[in-house]
């Protein structure tokens, strides 16, 4: 048997590979989550007295003692849990578990711990944890030393790091207070992880962190990772993430490789080197991973130039441009005549007759265009008299806007509402007659309707000889 004892608190410096043990106490809408079997305390549905335990979000309405607004260590996690232990009188194991592990692996074991106590006294009683791991009938445990007072978001993380030797294949890892329980030692505990530890990764992918390609490119890239010291004989595989799992590439075993993307299309792409020590090349759980590096696909520009527009000559109307896509975006019109600023997506048009715009939008990846067309219908202008008396001015009551639409309707009604002229198709003037003869000086009324563009115009017409 050999036991080693100390106090420090140590922490992965390096990098890490996936947790075997990942302990966050889950999340829940109700105030208290479960039990948990890792423990040989006591579990309490509510404050928890000495060698007793709770799972909590938060501490409000516990011990008045406690800080009552301490929440889960994730401060974006609203429903997430975590664990409050009240230390026994008699030292006792809040958290113990067997697990399977790789030979020849440095492991890191690790929490977050938090004092909860608000008013402390001389005489109180802080917590001092003591984090052992047994293996192969040898002992190795760590003190974090007594953990002051602090606020209700202090959460520090403390654990210590181990490298398991040969023929090793499991260990049994265990927390205890190392102090009584009485006057204080009350503790909150979050996030109780196991997980590989091992050298520094730094990974680029042409050099830097992250580079781009545009929507729809084939390139190849240059992936590149240096490794700083702790594996004695290192063996490397590069993954891409696909649809939220990593897999490895096939045949990218080395430092530095090439890899393509074909067709890039939206989101990003995504590489890490898993490291790990040769013999343990087939387990993901021996090994250590880079942080991921970004292949963020630009999305090509998408010009829109709106619906088309109808106005009355002499009128103004905004064209109603978008353009979609990443990076920097110029837009420009054309023709730019009769256009307020050509270079903006919504430039005020005023054309004199039917035009056609042509919307471009440029971004670093690639230019698109799209096209709006304007309709331009002749100024409305409706007399409201005419002469018909043969002198050959002014002789028929005429709309000449009215030659500009294919389907105009036009009705003529006395004060009695009865139609004495009616009009569909290309428009024909009225010439002041009804059943072929003259109507008598007056004031007749009309409706006129040109198409869906225009709501129907009314009005009366003064008739003079």
């Amino acid at each position: 048997m050999f036991s080693f004892s100390k106090t420090l608190a140590q922490v992965c410096t390096g990098s890490l590979g996936n947790p075997i043990v990942d302990i966050d106490f889950g999340k829940g809408l109700s105030s208290i989550g479960s039990s948990i079997s890792e423990t040989s305390y006591l579990f309490k549905d509510g404050t928890p007295g000495d060698g007793e335990y709770t799972i909590v979000k938060t501490t409000a309405g516990l011990n008045v003692g406690w800080h009552q607004n301490i929440v889960s260590r994730k401060s974006n996690d609203n429903d997430g849990y975590f664990m409050v232990v009240n230390a026994d009188y008699v030292k006792g194991v809040f958290y113990e578990k067997v697990i399977n592990v790789c030979p020849n692996t440095t492991y890191a074991f690790a929490a977050y711990l938090i004092n909860i106590l608000r008013n402390p006294s001389n005489d109180t009683i802080r917590p001092n944890i003591k984090f052992t791991i047994e293996y192969n009938s040898n002992t190795i445990s760590i003190l974090t030393g007594d953990i002051s007072e602090s606020n209700a978001t202090n959460w520090i993380q403390y654990g210590t790091l181990f490298t398991t030797p040969p023929g090793t294949s499991s260990v049994r890892l265990k927390m205890t207070n190392e102090n009584p329980g009485g006057n204080g030692n009350d503790l909150a505990i979050d996030d109780i992880t196991f997980s590989p530890c091992g050298p520094v990764i730094t990974p680029s992918i042409d050099g830097e962190e992250s580079t781009k390609i545009c929507e729809g490119q084939t390139q190849s890239f240059q992936l590149s990772a240096t490794v700083s010291s702790g594996y004695t004989a290192p063996k490397y595989q590069w993954q891409e993430l696909n649809d939220n799992i990593w897999t490895n590439i096939t045949g990218k075993t080395s430092l530095n490789t090439n890899v393509q993307i074909k067709n890039a299309v939206s989101g990003t792409y995504q590489y890490r080197l898993f490291v790990t020590e040769d013999g343990n090349v087939g387990s993901i759980n021996c090994g250590v991973f880079s942080a991921p590096i970004l292949v963020n696909v630009i999305d090509n520009a998408k010009a829109n130039a709106g619906e088309d527009k109808k106005i009355l000559a002499g009128q103004s109307v905004a064209l109603n441009g978008k353009a979609t896509g990443d990076g920097t975006l110029t837009y420009a019109w054309s023709p730019t005549t009769y256009l307020d600023d050509p270079s903006k997506l919504n430039p005020i048009a005023t054309p004199p007759t039917d035009i056609t715009y042509t919307l471009t939008v440029t971004s670093a990846c690639n230019v698109t265009t799209d096209e709006v067309f304007v309709k331009v219908y002749p100024k409305i202008e409706i007399p409201n008299a005419f002469s018909p008396n043969s002198d050959g001015v002014n002789d028929t009551w005429n709309v000449s806007a009215a030659i500009a639409f294919p389907n105009p309707q036009l009705k003529i009604f006395n004060r009695n509402g009865q139609i004495l002229y009616e009009s569909k198709g290309a428009f024909k003037p009225w010439d002041g007659k009804f059943n072929g003869h003259d109507l008598p000086v007056a004031a007749y009324y009309y409706t006129l309707f040109l198409n869906e563009d225009f709501k129907p115009f009314t009005g009366w017409i003064l008739l003079t000889r």
